[in-house]
């Protein structure tokens, strides 16, 4: 047996294995950081599980009274890449599976609310600075002002 290729793939895995885990630290930092800046500038914003351990690289926010088909459309005339549900019901017309299975009531919302869930879902390379400008974009959607030229994509 060759040893010490073994002990030294042990190392290596084990070093990326820490990598990652910081990685994912700072990144979920980012994520919330722009998450409370989202909560700040749009207050009737419900943030899907967000004080339950998730992804670090996913918002997902129900806008009550909102249409997330209109908020994603938006987004993508400003360069932001949206979604209206979870990855797993891309293309479907209603609400997330997972949001339905949660319920309005649970989120403090009514059932109709729902229709307004926009996601936003960042990449190993997503920068703070990217997570802001994603998250100014959604509320000044929201907020019905013109959002600027193509900043990003998130």
């Amino acid at each position: 047996e060759d040893v010490a290729s073994l002990v030294a793939m042990v190392a290596a895995l084990e070093a990326r294995e820490r990598e990652l885990t910081a990685g994912m630290a700072s990144l979920a930092a980012a994520r919330d950081a722009a998450q409370r800046r989202l909560c700040e500038q749009v207050p009737e914003a419900v943030v899907v599980s967000g004080d339950a351990a998730r992804l670090f690289n996913t918002l997902a926010v129900v806008i009550p009274g909102g249409d997330g088909k209109r908020l994603v459309a938006a987004l993508g005339r400003a360069g932001i890449a949206a979604s209206t549900g979870s990855a797993c019901s891309s293309g479907a017309g209603s609400a997330a599976r997972v949001l339905a299975a949660i319920g309005a009531q649970r989120l403090g919302l009514r059932p109709d609310d729902l229709r307004g869930m926009v996601r936003l879902s960042a990449g190993w390379e997503t920068s703070p600075e990217e997570w802001t400008a994603a998250v100014d974009a959604l509320a000044a959607v929201v907020h019905g002002s013109a959002v600027g030229p193509p900043r990003m994509s998130l």
